[in-house]
């Protein structure tokens, strides 16, 4: 599981410089902290199929070099990778979480087995479709 990271006071979004943030995050695909709603908006993009209409993919995409596919790729990597932490330690903060709920151990680690099987599909998936098309 992600935690924020310490970042100076003056510090800005490099993907949306245009507001204070107060919690960031250390981003896999540039070598800069992003703050928490950027972090949010592209896990919830990682599971478009298709490309969004959106200024954060164009500044990602800018900032990378990579195209959107690209970006995708390596950010469900790193959820997968996340999830098979939390699936062979099964963290405290993942068991207070998911206790909210009403799991038990068991069943939170059935959850994280589950969340790790998808992943995987998802970047086979993400994989396949990043790889350039042949022409001819």
């Amino acid at each position: 599981m992600k935690q924020p990271i310490a970042v100076p006071q003056d510090y800005r979004c490099p993907l949306c410089v245009n507001h204070v943030d107060e919690v960031f995050y250390a981003s896999i695909l540039i070598d800069q902290p992003i703050c928490e709603g950027c972090q949010e908006e592209l896990f919830l993009f990682e599971h478009h199929k298709e490309r969004p209409a959106d200024q954060l993919i164009e500044k990602m995409e800018q900032l990378t070099g990579l195209t959107w596919d690209d970006c995708r790729v390596v950010l469900l990597r790193d959820t997968l990778e996340t999830w098979r932490t939390i699936e062979h330690e099964l963290p405290q903060e993942y068991l207070d979480s998911v206790a909210e709920l009403g799991w038990t151990q068991d069943r939170a680690a059935l959850e994280a087995q589950s969340k790790v099987l998808w992943y995987a599909q998802l970047v086979e998936q993400a994989e396949t479709e990043s790889l350039p098309k042949k022409t001819g």
